[in-house]
């Protein structure tokens, strides 16, 4: 099929769920950011302790920065950086990057979350093999972050090796398929072969052909198969905030197939239209997407 009616038929299905969640006449991302704003705030009134008080500020910073308010965010963060005990310094550290990464400035995001990865890398290194895994998954939003972020700075290699550290636990039975997917992304806008992770290959190819989510439609799209139709069922399976959520992914790596591997900017665009027609708040997709699909 020509690319061209295959994004036609790609954006036509999109047309339907975005019309079914703006039908529902409600935002269950942004609505769910406010939730935890309002609920941070009023946390924040009571009596606390500065461990206590330094965790509400960064709920209430992370919340702001989800809902596009990142400006206000930020001083709450080094408000809360300011009391924080060792133990809180680390999480807080990733929240601020967060938020530098939100307003793009991604030199200064990498700038803090190097050191700090590389301390976590050091220590799982020197951990038993079966403690390694969970060390790193510590700070999965942190690597994940720091792999976008050196994305945008054009440093595959580091791209690569931030993702090849992103690990997550048990309880997360998706998270190995989402990163797979992420891979793909990575190796298109890198275009060299060369750099190819082993490990990350394998797991790919194994999830391309095993997987039932919306993750392996996604990663069989990415070889070039005509499933567009499973993907938007996949999709409308789902649930509330679940459902925006995958569709704003998909929207995404839909956007990024077509720009990177298919050269197609003017249909990545397209993309990145229906993305902001559903607005996604907190998505990292979306945030990055922004940037990288309008060029």
């Amino acid at each position: 099929m020509l690319l061209s009616k295959v994004i036609s038929y790609v954006m036509a299905g999109a047309l339907v769920l975005a019309s079914n969640l703006s039908q529902a006449q409600e935002n269950f991302l942004k609505e769910t950011h406010e939730r935890q704003l309002k609920l941070a705030q009023i946390l924040g009134k009571k009596e606390l302790s500065d461990k206590s008080k330094a965790d509400i500020l960064i709920m209430q910073a992370a919340s702001l920065d989800s809902l596009e308010r990142s400006q206000e965010a930020l001083p709450l963060v080094e408000q809360a950086l300011r009391i924080a005990t060792p133990e809180q310094q680390a999480s807080f550290t990733v929240t601020k990057a967060t938020i530098f990464f939100t307003q793009g400035r991604v030199a200064d995001a990498l700038a803090l979350l190097a050191p700090l990865l590389d301390s976590e890398r050091q220590a799982a290194a020197a951990a038993k093999p079966d403690e390694r895994a969970g060390r790193l998954a510590v700070h999965q939003s942190g690597f994940i972050l720091a792999a976008f972020s050196s994305v945008e700075l054009g440093d595959w290699k580091n791209a690569l090796a931030y993702l090849a550290d992103t690990e997550f636990t048990s309880d997360e039975p998706e998270f190995a398929e989402y990163r797979a997917v992420v891979y793909r992304y990575i190796m298109a806008r890198a275009n060299d072969a060369s750099l190819a992770n082993a490990n990350l290959e394998k797991q790919a190819v194994h999830i391309e052909k095993n997987s039932k989510s919306h993750y392996g439609a996604l990663l069989r799209m990415w070889q070039g198969a005509d499933n567009l139709t499973e993907l938007s069922r996949l999709i409308a399976r789902k649930d509330a905030e679940e459902q925006q959520d995958a569709f704003a992914e998909s929207l995404f790596y839909i956007g990024a197939y077509t720009k990177y591997v298919k050269r197609d900017p003017s249909l990545a665009l397209n993309s990145l239209q229906q993305l902001n027609r559903i607005s996604p708040y907190g998505s990292l997709e979306w945030v990055h997407g922004k940037r990288v699909l309008a060029l």
